[in-house]
Formats: structure tokens, C-alpha cells, sequence
């Protein structure tokens, strides 16, 4: 038995040598080091050159074992005092320790599947190979009853203090996560992690070794150890079933009777329709409305941030080249990945674009809507479909997925939500525990929430001194920029395109002082195309200037730093604002007839679910990953899709469910005032569904 141990010690220890003796040499000098230490030199003899030891060997990726005779007795002398020890421990773990070195020493298959389960130290540690898995389903696979014992695999995470980056210089402020080195152990599932913790430290200290394990009970999987759902889940449960039992009696409602009997006008009783819903949401009926360019620039951009998403989440997989992507981050050509953030300022520039033309559109037409509705509407818009999201996060995100990596993707995301929710539906979550935010991507909803509610403060002086109210726009979106200059400098923060740390999300990326620059600009734009909506560009620029390399992860100094987080921004913001001034005004071309197809007239609907529901995709895919990866450019484009398709698909059913019924029940119950108070221009009802959709309806 302690001789299968001892072995089994052995056989997770990897030689380096690039020489080695033939085979046969290794296990003579082995043989003669175990008699040595007391062991019967036939049981020796016959375990070592054994078929079955030699393609042990083979299987493990073990051709020749370690050949210091001097280091291999005292690391066996030290293996025998840690072997007596857990003996010695009168517990069920130990006692299932043991079975398992001594079904090792009979070479018997379920004992072997465990070591075989169990990842070894692979080669590509220097370009971030650090997260060796093994196989899990092969582990948890694992059941069997040895005298009296039920034995079922359970694979546990190790995290591997080792201090490599430090002696290495492995790591550096724009790398994305650090480096840590984790192995993936098959052990019986009697082991909880305290017990892996006094084994650990007993090995620790016996062979004097500078690497430390750690284990966290969370990461441990089995499937003796089921999930249980707490009254929490449970709920949330009842409420989606709920939710899908209304749907479906409004559908059949609906096209059982409603339809059938050719009833006009809104109708509480198929507010909840699928079919009904469907058809508006899939429709591709256009109008002529000259901001239908509006709709490709938000999809587009959309696409864009989860395209950037999936590569920033690709460093949570177990990557055997970690440090090459983040060296490709930095050179140029990077630019489509690292600035893909920015997409998030075309949504600031259009949303302040579209609260100032829509609301003079409404001032022309003598339908201003009261104070009290301008607040509600956008409540009503927004809070119910990121609320279910919330619920979904808080409480039934760990059931949905199972591998390795699952454990450690709830724990961040979900725990952040048990915590954070409230600050979220509050609106405020860039500001309170911005570094707990649940739902990373929620600071947008925050911060454009913000402005939306500070939004009279301009609009009213806007209508009233609307040259004076410009000027101190302009003057205010300088101030700001200065502003940023100031933070980033004092901060030393560095561009915040790809890779933000924690200090850039909380002084500069997500903080609606330094985000209203383009939101302002949007604004000016807004008002600018209000006025010259009926008048032709004969010429708009004289000369053009070319911007290239935005967002290229590459090192900065202190100063450039700072300029390009205060003005890199608003430099983009002008190009698109460009961009939509000749689409509007019909010097678009091509663009403008990419811009306002048919496709993005539907997936403009479904834009904001898709925002909602993507990280949640892209970390379900990531956290049952069951095997190491290597990360290149062609394969996230390649899941990008994947992303996104599945995103857009889920999408449709979130907004039917919890955005489309809520749209229908205004309409009902606010119906007379929301039609008095629709903007029309040309024959065409303007409608802002929400910040990341434009939707326009014919009158």
C-alpha cells in the first residue's frame, strides 16, 4: 500500500532533463532505492517491470521517471512520513486514500481513471499555459464500492502559488487577468476541502516546497454532491413558469378567438401574445423617416462591443498561449478588438441625439408630454426586461451550467447580483460598489439613465435661449474633458480601451461626469438636425481627415495617457456624428442604404435584450469549457457568431415576454395621452423604445 503511494507521488512529478537514461535504467536504480528504504525487493521487481507499470507510464505521459537517485531518497523518505500520516487520520477521506494507493498498487481500472483524470504540469507555462484541467467528465464518472465504501470521483480546482511572475516578469499593467497557475484534481469525493488543506500543508512542510495549494470548497464538483435550490431559485422559478403560462394562454387566446373574430384596438387579454407581439417585432415594413441610418449604427456597434466582450472574456479560459494574446493586443491592427468599448459612445452621441430631436418634435407639435410620464416612460421602457435579468442572475445562474469552470463564473457574477441588485434597478450602480457591479454591462443603463433624469436641465433653456444654452454645452463638454485630463493624469490610469482595471472603470470608464462629453454632443447633433431638417448640404467639409489605430492596446506615457482618455472619445464621437449628418441629409450613399436596410429595422428591436443577454451567453460557453484552448483572432470571430446568433435568438423571447407586454399595457392604459403626445414628421410616428432601440412606425 505504501509503495502504490509512493508511486503515485512519483508519477506527478515531471522531469525537465533534457537527457535522460533508457527506461530500463531508471526503474533498476528506483528498485534498488525502494529495496533500500525496506520494501520487498520481488514486490519491487515484479510492480516496476510489469506491462502493466510500463504502460501506466505511457498512458500518464510518464516515458522515464525522475533519475536523481539523491533528490528521489529523500523525496521518498518524506513521501513515506506523509503517507503515515494520513493513515493515521481516522476519518472518511483518509480511509478512502487508502483504498485508492491500494487499488493503485493492483493497477485497477477505476483507481487508475482517477490518476488519469488528474491534470499534469503541461509544457507552455512561459507563454501562459497556467490552467492545466485534466478530465472532468472522466473523474466525476468515477463510482464504485470497496469494502463498505462508496467511492465517487469529485474534481476539485487547485490554485498553485508559485511566484512565477514576479522572478519571470510575466505580468504587466495592461495584462488582462493575472497569472495563476491551477490544476485539476481527481480525489475521492469523501474529501471536502479542509481535508485537501492538511494534506496540502503536510506535503508542503515535509518536502520544504515553495509552492502552496489552494483549494475553495466551491470549486469542488461531484455528483454525489447535488445542487440544491434555495427559496430564492425557487421563487424566481415559480415567477419565469408563471411568466411563460401567461404568455401562452394570451397566445391562445389570441389566435383561438381574438383573431378569429376580427377585434380591433388594444386588448388587455392578448397584451402577452407571442403571435400578435411576433408579427409587429419581425415586420420590415420601412417608412421614409430620414433617421432610419440610426438603426445599422446601434446594431453595428452593438455587434461590435460583443465581439470585444468575447475576446476580454477569452483570458477566463485555460488559454496555452495567455501571454501571446495579450501580446497581439498591443500591436498594431488590434485596434478592431481593443477599441471596441467605443462602440458604447455611439450609443451616448445617438441617445442624446434622439432625446432633443424627438422632444422639439413634440414641442412643435404642441404635445409636450407632463414631466411625470417623460420620467415614467423611460422607467417602464427599461426596468422590467433588465429586472428579469437581475432575478435570472441573482438566483438561477449556477443551475444552468456544470464544468470546471462554472463554479468560479458564478461566484463572481452571481454573487455580485446577490449583492448588488438593488443598486442596478436604482440606476446607480457606476457610483455604489461600481467593483460588485451586478451586471458588468449595466454602467451603461446607468449612466444614460442619469442624464436621461438631468436631461430638462438642458432641454427647457435649450428651447427658450437655444444659442446661450449651446455655448454653455460647449463650454461643459470642455470642462469635462478637462476634467478627465485631470483624473487620468492624477490617477496615472491608462487608456481605457481594453483590459480596464479596476480604478480606470471607477474614475473614468463608467462615470457619467467623464461619459456626458459625447452624450453632449449628441445633444448639439440632435438639435442641429432639428433645425436643418428641411434644407440641403451643398457641401459640408472641405477637407477630411483620416483617423486610424484607435484603441491599439500600446504603451503610453503619463501625458499621452491622459490626453487620449480625455479627447480620444469625443474625436470618435465627431466622426460618427459626421457620419449620421450626411446619411440624414442624403449625402450617406451606400452607407446610408446599408445603414436603414431591413435587417437592422428587426434587430434594432431586439438591440437592447441582446446587450442584456450576451455576457450570459459568452460565460456559459466559457464556464463549461472542459478542456484547454488556444486563443487566436479566426476562433473568436469564429464564437462571435456563435454569440451572437444565440443572443439575438434569446433576445426575441426576453423581449416578447417581459418588453413587448409592457409596451402593449401602456398603450392601453396611457393610451389617449401616448398617441396625443407621438411626434409625427412627414407621416411618420416617431417612437424611442429605449436607449439601445429606435423604433419608427408608420402613422
Amino acid at each position: 500500500m505504501k509503495l502504490a503511494f509512493l508511486l503515485f507521488v512519483v508519477l506527478g512529478v515531471q522531469t525537465t532533463t533534457s537527457q535522460l537514461p533508457p527506461l530500463n535504467t531508471t526503474v533498476e536504480n528506483l528498485t534498488n532505492l525502494l529495496v533500500s528504504l525496506g520494501y520487498n525487493s520481488t514486490t519491487v521487481t515484479e510492480v516496476l517491470t510489469s506491462d502493466v507499470f510500463q504502460q501506466t507510464l505511457g498512458l500518464f505521459g510518464y516515458p522515464q521517471l525522475a533519475t536523481s537517485l539523491e533528490d528521489i531518497m529523500d523525496f521518498l523518505n518524506k513521501s513515506k512520513y506523509i503517507f503515515e500520516e494520513i493513515v493515521a487520520a481516522d476519518d472518511e477521506c483518509s480511509r478512502q486514500l487508502v483504498i485508492l494507493f491500494t487499488s493503485l498498487e493492483n493497477f485497477e481500472e477505476w483507481a487508475l481513471k482517477m490518476l488519469d483524470a488528474t491534470a499534469k504540469i503541461q509544457s507552455g507555462i512561459l507563454v501562459g499555459n497556467m490552467m492545466h484541467v485534466g478530465n472532468f467528465d472522466e473523474c466525476l464518472s468515477i463510482d464504485t464500492a470497496i469494502n463498505n465504501s462508496q467511492i465517487n470521483g469529485q474534481y476539485c480546482t487547485a490554485y498553485i502559488t508559485h511566484g512565477l511572475q514576479d522572478k519571470l516578469n510575466l505580468r504587466d499593467k495592461q495584462s488582462v487577468t493575472s497569472l495563476k497557475l491551477s490544476l485539476g484534481l481527481c480525489i475521492p469525493a469523501a474529501c471536502n476541502t479542509t481535508s485537501l488543506e492538511t494534506i496540502a500543508r503536510l506535503v508542503e512542510q515535509s518536502l520544504e516546497s515553495p509552492y502552496h495549494l489552494n483549494f475553495v470548497e466551491e470549486y469542488c464538483k461531484s455528483t454525489v454532491k447535488t445542487r440544491r435550490f434555495s427559496f430564492r431559485s425557487i421563487a424566481a422559478m415559480f415567477f419565469f413558469t408563471a411568466m411563460g403560462v401567461v404568455v401562452a394562454l394570451s397566445t391562445l387566446y389570441d389566435v383561438y378567438f381574438f383573431q378569429k373574430h376580427q377585434s380591433q384596438g388594444p386588448n388587455i387579454f392578448v397584451a402577452f401574445s407571442f403571435y400578435t407581439n411576433g408579427r409587429k417585432l419581425f415586420s420590415t415594413k420601412k417608412s421614409a423617416d430620414s433617421l432610419a441610418c440610426l438603426n445599422g449604427l446601434r446594431v453595428l456597434s452593438l455587434a461590435w462591443i460583443v465581439l470585444g466582450h468575447r475576446f476580454m472574456y477569452l483570458s477566463f479560459l485555460p488559454l496555452v498561449n495567455l501571454l501571446d494574446v495579450l501580446e497581439w493586443l498591443s500591436r498594431e491592427g488590434s485596434g478592431i478588438i481593443t477599441a471596441s468599448n467605443m462602440g458604447v459612445d455611439v450609443f451616448f452621441l445617438i441617445s442624446g441625439l434622439l432625446l432633443v430631436y424627438v422632444y422639439l418634435l413634440h414641442k412643435e407639435k404642441g404635445h409636450t408630454p407632463p414631466l411625470s410620464m417623460f420620467y415614467l416612460h423611460r422607467i417602464l421602457r427599461l426596468t422590467p426586461t433588465l429586472a428579469a435579468m437581475v432575478l435570472f442572475y441573482s438566483t438561477l445562474l449556477e443551475y444552468i451550467g456544470f464544468g470546471p469552470f462554472w463554479a468560479a463564473v458564478t461566484f463572481i457574477f452571481q454573487g455580485a447580483c446577490e449583492e448588488n441588485w438593488w443598486s442596478t434597478l436604482l440606476y446607480i450602480q457606476n457610483y455604489v460598489n461600481p467593483d460588485n457591479m451586478c451586471l458588468g454591462q449595466s454602467w451603461y443603463l446607468a449612466v444614460d439613465t442619469q442624464l436621461y433624469f438631468l436631461s430638462p436641465i438642458i432641454l427647457f433653456p435649450l428651447l427658450k435661449w437655444p444659442k446661450r444654452t449651446i455655448s454653455v454645452i460647449v463650454c461643459l463638454i470642455v470642462t469635462l474633458s478637462t476634467l478627465s485630463f485631470g483624473i487620468s493624469w492624477q490617477k496615472d490610469l491608462s487608456p481605457a480601451f481594453y483590459g480596464i482595471e479596476d480604478d480606470e472603470m471607477k474614475y473614468l470608464y463608467a462615470v457619467t461626469h467623464v461619459r456626458a462629453t459625447t452624450w453632449l454632443l449628441g445633444v448639439i447633433l440632435g438639435y442641429t438636425l432639428f433645425r436643418i431638417r428641411d434644407r440641403k448640404l451643398k457641401q459640408l467639409f472641405s477637407t477630411t481627415k483620416k483617423v486610424s489605430g484607435i484603441g491599439e492596446s500600446v504603451r503610453v506615457s503619463r501625458l499621452e495617457a491622459a490626453l487620449a482618455n480625455s479627447l480620444i472619445r469625443l474625436a470618435w464621437s465627431m466622426a460618427i456624428s459626421v457620419i449620421i449628418l450626411l446619411c440624414v441629409k442624403g449625402h450617406g450613399g451606400v452607407f446610408n442604404k446599408f445603414l436603414s436596410s431591413s435587417i437592422f429595422t428587426v434587430l434594432i428591436r431586439i438591440n437592447y435584450n441582446i446587450y442584456l443577454i450576451h455576457i450570459a451567453v459568452i460565460l456559459y460557453c466559457l464556464g463549461n469549457q472542459k478542456s484547454t484552448v488556444y486563443g487566436s483572432f479566426v476562433d473568436v470571430i469564429y464564437s462571435f457568431w456563435g454569440d451572437y446568433i444565440i443572443s439575438a435568438v434569446l433576445a426575441v423571447v426576453w423581449t416578447l415576454t417581459f418588453e413587448s407586454p409592457i409596451l402593449v399595457l401602456e398603450k392601453i392604459f396611457f393610451g389617449n395621452r401616448s398617441q396625443k403626445n407621438s411626434p409625427v414628421q412627414n407621416g411618420v410616428t416617431v417612437v424611442v423604445v429605449n436607449n439601445l432601440e429606435l423604433d419608427v412606425k408608420s402613422s
